[in-house]
């Protein structure tokens, strides 16, 4: 998806080729210079939690963003021309472009109705209301839970809009670069020759199509050339004899970047950031990494992960996952690439991780886990990774500590409930009933629930410090520690799970539950129940 400015336009009138490389090289004006070429990561050109963020901006903001990056629009084209031939309007004129020239902080369009389905959510249509750029963008972050931050961008990336004084109406049409290919279109599906599909032309269209398309490139990965974890040869341009670089695929923004714009920048584009490299330099993608990090600070996730252990795949071993605000990344092969991204509740709710009543079972023949939410005293229980809740009860307090466990052995994890010191033990998944109490440890102590034993039914431990208290006495009978071990850091996050040993000789049934840690952006795998951790791998995403 290339970018194409007046200065294509300008190129292809004096019959001059242009190359599709992303944004044109003319210096954007109102670019805060803070970005280092030195900084660039082929592999994680933006975190997924980021990038999938549709509740990035609201709509003021948008506006305001808008406004401060072109304070006066250009709107008669009474400045000199940058291409010579006396003012803008007098050359936009002889180009077939008279003013006058609306610049992106005021230009409206009418939002058509689009149907939900398995990438957006349903738009509806504003009549024959036209409404400004802010709003677009914003419908369209929400329904296919894109950040707008990354559809800014990327307009500036394809056409230069956002810092444009007087944007020609051919750069609104192919805003996005939307179905706008390197290669030469048959006038039958361009029939303006404007190497655009006709039927995605639009403004609406370009952010809309755009938008679910990184979708697609996010929840079908196989069908596309990149996706999250793939090493390969990614081209340095479309000329051929330019070669390519071995890239590391991080994370699935960074995929979807590439599918989109299938070129990384060499070391020419990146040594001069804010001009031109070489013959094989392209600078699409260096362009959006240059530009989101100088408008919206960096676009690796630099706050604290709230980290998540499931069998998410249903093969019996553990897997991790992060929640960032209410985005979920999954890695079921733990090796710090997401496997499956989803946004569900709010930033504010607590996630419980657990196979709860109808749960699918994968071939393994083991319950898939899932994620659900606590929203107060209401718990909404999702049986799919996905949007979207199954159904939903109240149980105990706001402050009461939800504990996730298979209490009866029955196969089925039921919410329990921490209060100061004491357990409220509950065995029915959906209709919460206090059978039982259990007294254990101190208010402060962290509750930790595994199956320790092996024998099928999970018991609560207890996280003191950096200490471990291990007890395999099942309710209704009381706690009683029977194993105390020193691991990591007071600060450090458990994880219990049942992790697949590096010994090709260990089976499930041989392996129990036992504690890993996450630290900062790293998890600390353990295959028993003593110190030092067995492995360890960076979740960056």
């Amino acid at each position: 998806m290339a970018g194409r400015l007046k200065l294509r336009v300008f190129l292809l009138s004096l019959g001059l080729a242009a190359v599709s490389l992303g944004l044109s090289l003319i210096a954007s004006t109102g670019v805060a210079r803070a970005a280092d070429g030195s900084d660039f990561a082929a592999g994680r050109i933006i975190s997924d939690s980021l990038f999938f963020n549709g509740d990035g901006m609201s709509i003021g903001s948008i506006q305001k963003f808008l406004n401060s990056k072109v304070p006066v629009c250009d709107t008669d084209g009474s400045e000199p021309s940058e291409y010579g031939g006396g003012t803008r309007a007098e050359w936009g004129t002889a180009q077939g472009y008279p003013p006058p020239y609306i610049c992106l902080k005021s230009f409206t369009a009418k939002i058509p109705a689009m149907a939900a389905d398995s990438y957006c959510t349903r738009i509806q249509s504003s009549g024959d209301n036209k409404k400004k750029t802010a709003e677009i963008i914003f419908q369209v972050a929400q329904a296919c839970h894109v950040n707008p931050k990354v559809l800014i961008v990327t307009l500036q990336k394809e056409q230069g809009l956002v810092t444009d004084e007087w944007p020609l109406p051919t750069q609104y049409r192919k805003a996005m670069g939307y179905g706008c290919p390197d290669s030469n279109l048959p006038s039958s599906v361009d029939g303006n020759d404007n190497g655009c599909y006709d039927s995605f032309e639009g403004f609406f269209k370009q952010i809309y199509f755009a938008a679910r398309q990184f979708q697609l490139y996010a929840q079908n990965p196989d069908q596309y050339n990149f996706r999250a974890g793939l090493t390969t040869q990614i081209r340095w341009s479309p000329k051929s004899d330019c070669g390519a670089g071995t890239v590391t695929i991080r994370t699935q923004a960074t995929a979807g970047l590439y599918n989109y714009t299938p070129y990384q920048p060499n070391q020419a584009a990146l040594n001069n950031l804010y001009g031109s490299g070489n013959g094989c330099s392209s600078y699409g993608n260096r362009n959006f990494w240059r530009d989101y990090n100088d408008w919206f600070g960096s676009s690796v996730f630099q706050g604290k992960d709230f980290a998540l252990v499931g069998d998410w795949n249903c093969n019996g071993w553990a897997g991790v996952a992060v929640k960032r605000g209410n985005i979920y990344l999954l890695d079921n092969n733990r090796d710090g690439v997401v496997d499956l991204s989803f946004t569900y509740g709010e930033a504010t709710d607590q996630p419980i991780v657990g196979h709860w009543q109808g749960n699918a079972v994968g071939d393994s023949g083991k319950p898939c886990d899932t994620i659900s939410l606590k929203r107060g005293k209401r718990y909404f229980i999702n049986n799919g990774l996905s949007t979207g809740s199954d159904y939903s009860f109240t149980y105990g307090q706001e402050n009461n500590r939800p504990v996730v466990g298979d209490w009866d052995g029955n196969g089925t994890d039921s919410v329990s409930l921490k209060i100061g010191r004491r357990y409220a033990i509950n065995n029915n998944p959906t209709a919460p009933q206090t059978s039982s109490w259990l007294t254990y440890g101190q208010a402060q102590d962290r509750p930790v629930v595994g199956d320790w034993d092996g024998d099928g039914t999970d018991t609560i431990s207890l996280k003191v410090g950096n200490r471990y208290a291990i007890n395999n006495i099942e309710a209704p009978a009381a706690p009683q520690t029977s194993l105390w071990f020193q691991y990591g850091w007071s600060s450090d996050q458990p994880l219990p799970g049942r992790w697949p040993d590096e010994d090709p000789n260990t089976s499930q049934s041989d392996q129990n539950t036992t504690i890993s840690l996450h630290r900062g952006d790293t998890f600390f795998l353990n295959y028993k129940l003593a110190p030092p951790s067995d492995s360890s791998f960076v979740f960056a995403n």
